[in-house]
């Protein structure tokens, strides 16, 4: 079906909040005006009905209204949605005019959580064609060539009345405004005799220009029973010839005289073939992983809502798989061995389909998904098999290291991205580092999320009116004395009071808004240099933190030097504190962006050592000024001295790479003194002081 815009307009206006009850009613109100009122999740593509119960349920794909089988190229329901306009235009279909509103919406469901969705008006009216002027040119072509259209006719049968001709090549005038649109066209009278025939019919059916024996092989394959009383109908069918297929689309128009005396049958048929074939690898590498040939994260979720559709009398589970530490994996590995991995995990997932009705798909690089009948994941023997797959490929002594998000019981009036978010709300609850770890959905990490999203809310806000503030924890010399400190923040929260980093800090990271309050942190350390400079402390250094996010999206390269100038500081008493863990997940381009820091001046210190997958190998090709041994290692062992004698080797070795050493989370007097005796350069933690405001660390360390 070919659609063309007529008219489009956009009006600006504040997404409105609704209960799922006040939308019910909005729907109701609207109905009677118009042809069609609907509400539609667009990024799914499904139109959306309210239960009795007041539940969303999904129905039918949205785009189905108009005969369509995939997402509307000019879906203007998703544009709202993501633009928060509404957009109104009118649209041209089989001779009629639909002239549709789209109003985005955000709906809150029971559980808090916000569904972006659109409130779809459509009024339609029939169009008043004008096809006189082409009926008479067609006359006036037929006076010229005695009855017959020149080129647009190949064949005419014998004594066919104008009575039936005129509007069959008024069709013919119409199908041919567009010459990129080449169509066969067949006509049959009412007794179901072949009467006309352009060259493309005879070219498409491989037949010579015999008007009988065309109209039989048509007869005989065209699919009559879905066109049967139907005017306009359009539909695809296959057909064979020579051990070929062709891929036709057929539309299907009675031929009426100006009374509406039925004369005929009128049949359009394009050669769909070519498109066909690229809409259907186009549709694969749409929906298909194509590493894995496995559904991808689009994919999966058609298929997904499809099942619950489907089956809706049973219950799924729904299964998010994590490797844990991907890019040390890629690391280590190389590219064609973590392929491999991925490959296999894949045709693993394949494997359960028969036996336990799997459905499975890759959604990241590092994650696949499952979709299960309710309890079937406990009589897979996951772990074994996932172990295996890994054992196999990279060796025994190498563990790839899983997590299994479990989302229980799918709720289906959720969005597949909420059902999604469940499974990964269920990873990130995950705290050990074992091998193979499971954690089940809960609810009240859906309470949590809600808490998350009005932090999120308030962000921007708190950014503007200085809620956030600079906390100080000092570095403590050799000597004694305070040499350096830590910048770090405190959220001073208008309602909730002051929030701990691990409250906002992880939150921050995930939508990408850490890079906003970390710049904030920056330019307030580099302001209090500026202060300290004046009032006789310049030799005070402030060390501050660099996110992964930071590194790949806030041109840090250019933003410090910025901050060094701006404020007249430098550079030297700004020290960038970078944690091994960014630098594996991309080590070529933060030593890249690393040596250019250092270049311009600024001290660049490793963070975290010892904290994750230290490498000696990375200590040899980095080339850093400080590193920062995290003490909280030694918790986690049995022998504390045997770790003591670790962190004496690491900072021998620091000190033979030329590298200042920063112990931090020392706790008590006993780690402070064997730090000391070994040289350490500078301790920080809790037994010195704890993370401070501004004043409190003046009064202390300047009083």
């Amino acid at each position: 079906m070919n659609f063309t815009t007529v008219q489009k307009s956009e009006q600006t206006e504040s997404v409105p909040q609704l209960t799922i009850a006040k939308v019910q009613e909005m729907l109701q109100a609207m109905s009677p005006l118009y042809d069609i009122v609907r509400l539609v999740n667009p990024s799914e593509c499904f139109e959306l009905s309210i239960t009795k119960d007041g539940k969303l349920h999904y129905q039918k794909n949205c785009f189905s209204v108009w005969g369509r089988t995939s997402r509307c190229k000019n879906c203007i329901s998703y544009q709202a949605c993501v633009s928060h306009k509404k957009i109104n235009k009118s649209e041209i279909l089989d001779g009629e005019e639909y002239v549709i509103d789209a109003l985005p919406v955000e709906v809150i469901m029971e559980t808090g959580e916000i569904l972006n969705c659109t409130i779809e008006m459509v009024s339609c009216q029939r169009l008043q064609a004008d096809v006189k002027k082409a009926g008479d040119a067609v006359e006036e072509m037929q006076k010229q060539n005695n009855g017959v259209t020149g080129s647009l006719v190949s064949v005419v049968g014998e004594n066919v009345s104008n009575e039936i001709l005129t509007p069959l090549m008024r069709l013919e005038m119409l199908s041919y405004a567009d010459a990129n649109d080449i169509r066969g066209s067949i006509c049959f009278d009412k007794d179901g005799k072949c009467i006309y025939a352009n060259q493309q019919a005879f070219k498409l059916f491989h037949v010579e220009k015999n008007l009988e024996k065309l109209g039989d092989i048509f007869a005989k394959w065209a699919c009559y029973d879905r066109v049967d009383e139907c005017s306009g109908h359009i539909w695809r069918q296959n057909f064979t010839c020579d051990n070929k297929e062709f891929t036709y689309v057929l539309q299907h128009l009675s031929l009426r005289n100006k009374d509406g005396k039925e004369l005929g049958d009128y049949f359009s048929i394009r050669d769909y073939t070519r498109e066909t074939s690229n809409y259907t690898t186009a549709k694969f590498n749409l929906s298909h992983d194509l590493l894995t040939r496995i559904y991808n994260l689009n994919g999966f979720g058609a298929h997904l809502r499809e099942r619950l559709n489907t089956e809706p009398d049973r219950d799924f589970d729904l299964v998010q798989i994590k490797l844990r530490g991907f890019n040390l994996i890629l690391q280590l590995f190389g590219t064609n061995k973590c392929d491999q991995l991925l490959i296999s995990l894949a045709q693993f997932f394949a494997s359960l389909y028969e036996p336990y009705q799997a459905l499975y798909g890759r959604i990241g690089r590092d994650s696949f998904i499952l979709c299960l009948p309710h309890g079937t994941i406990a009589k897979i023997p996951m772990e074994e098999n996932l172990k295996a797959l890994a054992g196999h490929l990279m060796g025994r002594a190498n563990h790839v290291h899983y997590q299994i998000g479990i989302y229980e019981t799918i709720d289906r009036g959720c969005s597949y991205e909420q059902m999604l978010d469940r499974t990964t709300m269920a990873l990130n609850s995950i705290t050990t580092e074992d091998v193979y770890a499971v954690k089940m959905f809960k609810p009240e990490m859906l309470l949590e999320a809600v808490r998350e999203r009005r932090l999120l809310n308030d962000f921007d806000d708190a950014l503007r009116n200085g809620e956030f503030h600079l906390f100080l924890q000092p570095q403590i010399g050799l000597d004694g004395k305070m040499h350096r400190a830590e910048a770090l923040s405190r959220w001073f929260h208008k309602d909730r009071g002051m929030l701990m980093p691990i409250e906002f800090i992880p939150l921050l990271e995930r939508t990408d808004d850490i890079y906003r309050m970390d710049y904030y942190i920056w330019e307030q350390a580099a302001k209090q240099l500026a202060i300290w400079e004046k009032s006789g402390h310049g030799d005070i250094a402030i060390a501050v933190n660099v996110s992964p996010r930071d590194l790949y999206y806030g041109d840090v390269v250019n933003v410090f030097p910025a901050l060094a100038e701006k404020y007249h500081i430098d550079p030297g008493r700004l020290h960038l504190e970078i944690t091994e863990s960014t630098i594996i997940d991309n080590f070529d381009a933060c030593n890249e962006i690393i040596k250019s820091l250092r270049k311009r001046g600024f001290s660049v210190g490793l963070d975290d050592f010892g904290s994750g997958y230290s490498s000696l190998n990375m200590l040899q090709n980095l080339h850093v000024d400080i590193l920062k041994l995290d003490m909280g290692f030694l918790q986690k062992l049995d022998d504390w001295e045997r770790g003591m004698q670790i962190i004496k080797l690491v900072i021998d070795l620091a000190k033979s790479l030329h590298m200042e050493v920063v112990a931090e989370g020392v706790e008590t007097k006993e780690q402070a003194l064997y730090l000391q005796k070994l040289k350490c350069d500078y301790l920080q933690g809790y037994y010195y002081s704890k993370p401070v405001s501004v004043e409190q660390f003046e009064a202390k360390y300047f009083a």
